[in-house]
């Protein structure tokens, strides 16, 4: 009997020790992740693609203008949604309108390609002019990367 329970017993330790991975596993590192947020005025997509995908230059200039009903922000730089956690948030103050993106690195293991991040952050706005800026926090640093005057219709 206890040579049947050993028998047992190391065959489950064998196909346990089998099955169980010898390195994290790794998504497609071709695929496009993507994320949506809302927080009050502000709706914020953020796409993470290879380099080779991205759809707009590497680390590119930030992209303010205003249309219909909203203003639009766009950002294209360096990173992964797998390195960071991305939220933000719209402080409008009449004509003023603060769009406050924050980068938290997450402390995880991440393939070693090279990604894209995009972001779109489209903020609700009355007809009007509005005096934007796009702040980013990364690291403990906070950044004003653009301004620009626009007109929403």
């Amino acid at each position: 009997m206890k040579s049947l329970s050993f028998l047992v017993s190391a065959i489950a330790i064998a196909c346990s020790s089998a099955s169980a991975p010898t390195q994290p596993r790794i998504g497609d590192p071709n695929a496009t992740i993507d994320t949506v947020q809302v927080n009050g005025a502000l709706r914020l997509e953020v796409e993470d693609m290879p380099l080779m995908r991205a759809t707009a230059p590497f680390d590119g200039p930030a992209s303010i203008t205003g249309g219909t009903g909203a203003v639009i922000l766009f950002k294209s730089q360096y990173g992964s949604l797998c390195r960071y956690a991305i939220a933000g948030n719209a402080d409008v103050n009449g004509s003023k309108i603060g769009v406050h993106i924050a980068f938290t690195e997450r402390l995880t293991s991440c393939t070693a390609d090279v990604r894209v991040l995009q972001y779109n952050a489209t903020v609700t706005a009355a007809p009007g002019t509005y005096d934007v800026a796009l702040i980013q926090e990364r690291n403990a640093a906070v950044d004003t990367i653009a301004r620009q005057s626009v007109i929403v219709r």
